[in-house]
């Protein structure tokens, strides 16, 4: 249960990240009278699936605590978005980062494949194997063939990207805790991977760093 504050009369979007995958249940916004918003009772959800447990809903203005649950050992990120005013109240003051994001972790073939996440959030991965930028236009007429991925401190792992000699999915973005990660790459070639901080806007309302 985490204390969030007097929230005014206004419709509202909560957005939820986490890892691993299947760790959060539900997540509610809890009033006075312990009344939670969704009601989970009527809204049947698989672990996993807790990504926007409301959407444009309208609450009370009033005073109201967050209520995650989760398993043991999860990183989540919660983020209350204010849609729009439904009273002449005034509304909070806009969200700012109360500190710079990280900085980008650098990690190549031939050194320790161990790294550590300072803040938990949002981070891009840039990923160049065999001397072949994932941004690149033109893909090599043979290509080195690799398969990546993270395995955190508890020993769950997240596949991010794989390839063969005529084609390859490049890393996206993936939501990651704080704590020891180590880069689990399987090729023959050298390789080079940046893990960086996606900052500014996410889209309705939300934020990464």
């Amino acid at each position: 249960m985490s204390a969030l504050g007097h929230l005014p009369h206004a419709r509202y979007t909560v957005f939820m990240a986490y890892d691993p995958p299947e760790a959060v249940r539900s997540v509610s916004l809890i009033d006075r009278t312990g009344r939670g918003a969704p009601d989970w009772s009527s809204v049947p959800v698989a672990a996993g699936e807790v990504i926007a447990p409301l959407v444009q809903h309208e609450l009370r203005g009033g005073s109201y605590q967050l209520r995650v649950d989760a398993v043991a050992g999860c990183a989540w990120m919660a983020q209350v978005v204010l849609n729009s005013m439904l009273s002449w109240e005034a509304p909070p003051r806009v969200w700012r980062p109360s500190q710079p994001p990280p900085q980008p972790i650098n990690l190549r073939s031939g050194e320790p494949p161990e790294f550590r996440i300072a803040r938990t959030g949002h981070y891009a991965f840039d990923l160049s194997v065999g001397g072949f930028y994932s941004d690149q236009h033109s893909f090599p007429e043979r290509f080195c063939p690799f398969s990546l991925g993270l395995r955190a401190a508890d020993g769950h792992r997240i596949q991010l990207a794989e390839g063969g000699e005529a084609s390859a999915s490049w890393p996206s973005w993936r939501f990651l805790g704080a704590g020891a990660w180590h880069v689990v790459m399987e090729t023959e070639c050298e390789w080079r991977l940046v893990v960086r901080p996606l900052v500014g806007p996410s889209g309705g309302g939300a934020r990464w760093f």
